[in-house]
């Protein structure tokens, strides 16, 4: 206020992602559920998908309540507690990217002694291991109702890599920008050796193979979601950039989904952002796209055990650029 137009600011202006991993499933899968919910679809007030399922939760426990069903007493405990958008956002969030059931319930743990430490006590007495499984189930078809397509991406994906390790090679695909992505976790154990070198003892610890199987399957299979998203979002971020230099955007801050540059260059960067994405989606089906990829890379044994690609629903990704709260 003090300069006006002559204030020179190098602090950046960060603007995130709405569940961004959610938002990659969305436009994979042209779901537009899922879509509304991370801010795909323009609207005047910005969707919440962790509210969306903490909703869900909610009018899920009230049912078995009021009806009487089996887990009643559960239910009200839960209820009585207090659920908030604190317990929804992580599973909601990390579900996107592999996360299992049993991770689920390590979250409802770390949200309770969060809620210990503002004085909120435990629910059940203490004694909620039980209870915090039974929630989690709950959770797990909560969210399922809200972006239900990224468990049909994730689970796709698992299949396609399943194929390859029975096939003995390691998952691939290229990115949008051209990067070759090759995901090989290798089964391997440590293994100490003791060595002398000029009268000192010395251990080191070596990596070996554990088993026959070279690739580490459990690895391979949980990992595969979350790289294959991060790969398409590192994608967008470069893709942004490049349009915003085009524009003399000189500044960046950029973290995962969170991109900043300085105050006047912020809505040149917030149009890019959105053109990139449509562009990254407009044309290309990137699961079948991996598909197309792996397919010759198998021998023709397992060739046709491939999966199908998921169908994909009618949202527009056109809509983005219209989205005010894509990135916000």
């Amino acid at each position: 206020k003090r300069d006006g137009s002559a204030f020179y600011t190098t602090l950046p202006v960060m603007r995130d992602g709405t569940c961004n991993s959610i938002q990659h499933w969305a436009a994979n899968l042209l779901d537009p559920v899922a879509a509304e919910l991370v801010n795909l679809a323009p609207g005047d007030k910005p969707g919440d998908a962790y509210v969306a399922a903490l909703d869900i939760l909610i009018a899920r426990l009230k049912r078995i309540v009021e009806l009487d069903l089996e887990g009643k007493e559960i239910a009200q405990g839960w209820l009585d507690y207090g659920l908030d958008r604190a317990l929804a956002k992580t599973p909601t969030m990390t579900l996107s990217y592999g996360a299992k059931r049993f991770s689920m319930t390590d979250g409802i743990d770390e949200w309770i002694a969060d809620r210990l430490d503002q004085g909120i006590p435990e629910p059940f007495g203490g004694k909620y291991f039980k209870q915090a499984i039974w929630l989690t189930n709950e959770i797990w078809a909560s969210i399922k109702q809200t972006v239900g397509s990224a468990m049909v991406g994730m689970k796709y994906l698992q299949d396609l890599t399943s194929v390859c390790l029975k096939d003995g090679i390691p998952i691939s695909w290229i990115t949008p920008t051209g990067l070759y992505v090759r995901q090989a976790y290798y089964d391997m154990k440590p293994s100490r050796v003791k060595m002398r070198l000029l009268g000192d003892s010395i251990r080191l610890t070596l990596n070996v193979a554990k088993g026959q199987s070279l690739y580490d399957r459990h690895a391979m299979v949980n990992g595969i979601a979350a790289n294959f998203i991060h790969s398409l979002d590192a994608s967008a971020m470069y893709m942004t950039m490049n349009k915003a230099m085009d524009q003399g955007v000189q500044a960046f801050c950029m973290i995962h989904d969170s991109y900043g540059t300085t105050a006047v260059d912020t809505p040149i960067l917030s149009q890019c952002t959105r053109e990139a994405f449509v562009e990254l989606y407009r044309d290309t089906d990137h699961l079948q796209a991996i598909r197309d990829h792996v397919k010759p890379l198998l021998s023709s044994k397992y060739r046709d055990c491939l999966p199908d690609v998921p169908k994909r629903g009618d949202f527009n990704i056109e809509s983005v650029l219209k989205s005010d709260h894509f990135f916000s």
